[in-house]
């Protein structure tokens, strides 16, 4: 998962609205990244 902001030191970015993307197996299944296709 990616998210925006710093979970890791800030609990209030853990929130599923900083969700920027999902990748499962090396593919991305959701939402968008710079050089890279989108989900099927």
């Amino acid at each position: 998962m990616v998210l925006r902001g710093h979970p890791a030191t800030n609990l209030d970015d853990l929130h599923t609205d900083n969700i920027v993307a999902v990748l499962s197996r090396g593919r991305l299944v959701f939402g968008e990244l710079p050089g890279t296709p989108a989900p099927r």
